[in-house]
């Protein structure tokens, strides 16, 4: 039987810190301060919070690459989720309508486990 899974999540941030795992801590103001911005209504986000939100992200891996207004763009309609351990986010074969960033816990991919902010 072909193994369907291609992401998933292995623990959720809570189990992953209580657990001793060095992930970036999720309760730091600048953390708490993006959560909060994502977890607001993307079309009820002020032109500041975008900017916050940018500001957050353009540090961040891939972020860095994009034209600013690419980026911005993202800014207006980037979400959170928050998914408890072993959720399945999608599976090999499935067309994915969503691009997942990392900020605590880990993921596991294809055998592989990986942190946020590892390359």
């Amino acid at each position: 039987m072909m193994m369907k899974r291609r992401f998933q999540v292995k623990m959720g941030a809570q189990q992953y810190h209580q657990n001793g795992g060095h992930a970036r801590d999720i309760q730091t103001r600048s953390d708490r301060e993006l959560v909060f911005l994502l977890q607001k209504d993307p079309t009820q986000r002020t032109v500041h919070e975008i900017n916050r939100i940018w500001m957050a992200l353009r540090p961040m891996g891939a972020f860095g690459l994009l034209r600013d207004s690419a980026l911005r763009s993202l800014c207006r309609v980037i979400r959170y989720e928050r998914h408890d351990a072993n959720d399945i986010l999608y599976c090999r074969g499935e067309l994915c309508s969503c691009w997942y960033v990392l900020l605590c816990g880990s993921v596991f991919i294809d055998g592989s486990m990986y942190l946020p902010g590892a390359r």
